[in-house]
């Protein structure tokens, strides 16, 4: 549901999933599940997403 937003946000910091599932420690297959709308990333994920990406959580899942 995000995973635009996500998408956005991440190549805009110049990343690939690969590299945010490092800094987070967040298996890749997660973001795959994701992308594909199979799950939604954890409250704790999602801080972890948007610490490494430079954003609030907030502006992570704010619609497109």
């Amino acid at each position: 549901m995000y995973y635009k937003n996500y998408e956005r946000i991440r190549s805009a910091a110049g990343m690939t999933d690969s590299q945010v599932s490092e800094a987070t420690g967040i298996p890749r297959m997660n973001f795959s599940d994701w992308k594909h709308d199979r799950t939604t990333p954890k409250v704790a994920n999602m801080k972890k997403i948007a610490d490494t990406l430079g954003v609030t959580v907030d502006e992570l899942i704010k619609e497109p």
